[in-house]
């Protein structure tokens, strides 16, 4: 299977590259960071395309793996490159603004796609010891199937767009208020160093 990762050279980039080259799969890579991306690359056996168009086109499996604020652009620009029944899977962290841009790429392209927010860092060894929340595009069996495929041995769960997203902000803002009250009361005591 031909996997193209857009933003291979990123940490998460990095572990869904270092993934499905374990798996025996032809890997093609993408990233802004061209000069990180080749030597990423040239190390683990991996090729770099040009571009993200170049790298998306003859995949079977294309995933994206940039910056949230920008995936929906790179979902829209590759969509058209896309080989008939290939799959199209992000990895955001925040969903709702994705999800619609992937069922307009459903409906109009003979194409799946898949969201999913794999709930663990760049550092995870084993699949079997992981969850990946998988967010319902527009056929939530096939899409629980193609999740399992791609990451098999980590636990599918899903859930609601929406739940995922209020879920997220409460785990990335809380541990950044304990700290901002944190700072605060340190800054009111008076430590002697």
């Amino acid at each position: 299977m031909k996997v193209a990762v857009i933003g291979g050279a990123g940490k998460m980039g990095r572990w869904l590259v270092k993934h499905f080259l374990t798996q025996g799969h032809s890997v093609v890579i993408s990233d802004l960071k061209r000069d990180e991306a080749e030597a990423f690359a040239e190390r683990v056996g991996a090729e770099v395309a040009a571009g993200n168009l170049e790298a998306a086109e003859g995949a079977d499996v294309v995933l994206v793996s940039v910056p949230i604020e920008i995936t929906p652009k790179v979902l829209m620009d590759v969509a058209p490159n896309l080989k008939e029944n290939a799959e199209l899977v992000e990895i955001a962290s925040l969903k709702t603004h994705i999800i619609p841009v992937l069922r307009k790429i459903a409906e109009s392209r003979c194409v799946k796609t898949v969201s999913v927010h794999p709930l663990f860092g760049p550092g995870a060894k084993k699949l079997s010891e992981e969850r990946i929340a998988l967010i319902p595009v527009s056929n939530l069996e096939m899409e629980v199937k193609e999740a399992g495929r791609l990451f098999p041995g980590a636990e599918i769960i899903p859930v609601d767009a929406e739940i995922h997203d209020r879920i997220m902000a409460l785990t990335l803002s809380v541990p950044h208020f304990i700290n901002i009250a944190f700072t605060s009361l340190l800054g009111e005591e008076n430590l002697e160093l």
